[in-house]
């Protein structure tokens, strides 16, 4: 079968179409995004509350090394942030979402977009 410039350009374009993203299933993403990252910080809160309320600075008991304290206090740092990060990205992408609902299939424009 030889391939003409007419039937070449008409797979191409029916491949970019499969490739392409609907508006609504950008907006079911974004939904999926925060969803997901909900859940996240809800296993990294978790985590934390454990990790927390298991080591002896808190419960009460003594430990005479104090070396000990500092590699839990940074540890449990790290920790918060990681909420703090994960809080952040939700909070973009529910900001993102409202762009796109309340466009109403219109254009966004790129400048209007929350990037922050």
């Amino acid at each position: 079968m030889k391939l003409n410039r007419k039937h070449l350009r008409k797979m191409i374009l029916t491949e970019i179409k499969k490739l392409q993203e609907t508006r609504e299933d950008h907006i079911q993403g974004i939904r999926n995004k925060i969803t997901a990252l909900e859940s996240e910080l809800s296993r990294e809160q978790a985590f934390h509350g454990k990790q927390k309320s298991s080591h002896p600075m808190y419960s009460g008991e003594y430990v005479d090394d104090y070396s000990y304290y500092d590699d839990i206090l940074s540890d449990m740092g790290s920790s918060e942030d990681r909420s703090g990060v994960i809080k952040k990205k939700i909070n973009l992408l529910k900001r993102q979402l409202a762009s796109f609902e309340q466009a109403d299939g219109g254009d966004i424009g790129y400048g209007n977009m929350p990037r922050y």
